[in-house]
């Protein structure tokens, strides 16, 4: 690649699947051999196809949908990949790319004019070839980039390409399946792109649960990694954020973790990730690429059968890396950098499958967790990736819990940013006021104790109390009829046991369903 100057083309066909002529993908799908019955399925499928729309006071009549492929159906993609196969054309020191309707042209030379001149001579080709198929490309959505590698000294090429009369200069920054590229193959623009949509997603979310009220933590929990994350880490398999970026994304990571627990902002971060479920991002993003970078894998043996699904799952498609890396070990793109592809993991055992493979990763990222999990001296509660039984209660009721157990709380004994306070206990003046003695040991509180928390000795990591749906909701009653770790300026004791009651029932249901989930 020494001296090599690379260029790529981003295209985009124009009406997509709308241009697919059924007779012609007929005749394709016939050239390549495939099953006359599943050509005369096609065929039905594309043609004779009608449509109305259901709005009050619509007129009832179904009107022909002279249309190429419908949108929405899981086989049109798949039939308009078929379709505009015919595109595809080897370019001498290049490459071409596609999903769907986004199509690549790339040229490598040893000057940017000529990576242009390349193409053009390309473009004329695609177009050609796309007029016989009734394909065009629509010429708003065509970008150009030259690449850079962090060694080239040169200076940066403005050169512009012409195609159909129209002058297209070469981007900064450019978006193709959600993957934002610069000429030097940097990827802060990429996750700096992802962190604000991220954020954007989450000012939505946290409406839906605001501090003490809303939805319950193990729904927050739902949410973050099922919602939140996908969208921050998206890229993360092939791209590796920078330090400075890594940084930044975690302190956005370290915001959902302190949501979905309600915990404080003093609260340690090693320690507010176990409380939450939502392990670190570092250890996240290493995971994932652990899942998209080994190759390869037994993805076309033969399985038994499933009950519940006849096919390969979605996530066993990881992506290859071959496109970046190249078949002779020499990559047709300077995308090589360590800061991309991340780290080198050994060889999975020959003959995993990937359910096998997840599981062994999963057990790699908690090991790596461990490791990073704070002393026990300090910290008693140990990692999961399953949210924890007590977040299943109301937010308010699970905040008090997440709040002691973190040791961040309002309690006396919980040091915050202004520790010089005391520390005894206001209800008994006997002790330090500290998660096991409001809970266990206060004089004060023994007759609420006894009526409540029969069964409930301790608190450990190995307690009943974590792990029972009665001894959780009898704790939770306790905590709220005694107004522990309550913030200053509430009431310190409700006035009657209806009212706490009624708030707990109200809840009650939305805790069973976590909680029998959580058995099954």
């Amino acid at each position: 690649m020494a001296g090599k100057k690379v260029s790529t083309l981003f295209l985009d066909i124009k009406g997509g699947f709308d241009n697919v002529n059924s007779s012609t993908l007929c005749s394709m799908l016939k050239a390549k051999a495939v099953n006359p019955y599943l050509v005369s399925w096609t065929r039905s499928f594309l043609t004779g196809r009608t449509c109305r729309l259901r709005y009050q006071g619509s007129p009832k009549v179904f009107a022909p949908a002279a249309v190429g492929i419908p949108q929405g159906s899981p086989v049109s993609p798949l039939l308009f990949v078929i379709y505009v196969s015919r595109l595809h054309c080897e370019i001498p020191q290049g490459l071409t790319l596609s999903y769907v309707d986004d199509f690549g042209l790339t040229a490598s030379s040893t000057s940017y004019r000529r990576n242009i001149q390349t193409l053009q001579r390309q473009y004329a080709v695609l177009k050609a070839r796309g007029a016989r198929l009734g394909v065009g490309f629509s010429i708003p959505k065509t970008e150009l980039i030259h690449w850079r590698t962090n060694r080239d000294r040169g200076p940066v090429s403005r050169s512009p390409i012409n195609l159909d009369g129209s002058i297209f200069p070469p981007k900064d920054e450019v978006r193709w399946l959600g993957y934002w590229f610069t000429p030097s193959i940097s990827t802060t623009t990429h996750f700096t792109k992802r962190l604000t949509k991220a954020q954007a997603a989450f000012v939505a979310v946290r409406r839906l649960s605001p501090p003490g009220m809303g939805l319950p933590p193990f729904l927050c929990h739902r949410l973050a990694s099922s919602l939140l994350f996908p969208i921050l880490s998206y890229g993360a398999d092939v791209f590796r954020p920078t330090v400075h970026m890594t940084r930044k994304m975690s302190a956005f990571w370290h915001k959902v973790q302190r949501w979905s627990t309600n915990c404080f902002a003093c609260t340690p971060t090693d320690i507010l990730a176990i409380e939450a479920c939502l392990p670190p991002l570092d250890l996240l993003l290493a995971y994932k690429r652990r899942l998209a970078s080994r190759l390869p894998l037994p993805w076309l043996q033969p399985r038994p059968p499933s009950k519940n699904r006849a096919h390969l799952p979605l996530d066993a498609l990881p992506h290859s890396r071959l496109c970046l890396l190249g078949l002779d070990g020499h990559a047709p793109l300077p995308v090589t950098s360590q800061h991309l592809l991340g780290e080198t993991y050994p060889t999975p055992p020959p003959g995993r499958t990937y359910p096998q493979l997840k599981l062994l990763w999963r057990k790699l990222l908690m090991e790596e967790w461990e490791l990073a999990a704070p002393d026990p001296a300090r910290y008693a509660y140990r990692p999961s990736l399953k949210p924890h039984p007590f977040m299943g209660l109301p937010k308010f009721d699970a905040g008090r819990l997440h709040l002691m157990r973190s040791g961040k709380s309002y309690l006396r004994a919980h040091p915050s940013w202004d520790d010089d306070g005391p520390t005894t206990c206001p209800s008994c003046s006997e002790a330090p006021e500290t998660f096991a003695h409001a809970i266990l040991h206060c004089p004060a509180k023994e007759p609420a104790r006894t009526r409540h928390l029969q069964g409930v000795t301790e608190l450990g990591p190995d307690a009943p109390v974590w792990s029972s749906a009665a001894l959780l909701g009898a704790l939770a009653h306790f905590v709220r009829s005694t107004a522990t770790a309550f913030p200053p300026g509430m009431f310190s004791r409700p006035s009657s046991s209806t009212c706490s009651v009624s708030s707990r029932s109200s809840n009650v249901v939305s805790f069973g369903y976590f909680m029998s989930s959580q058995e099954s």
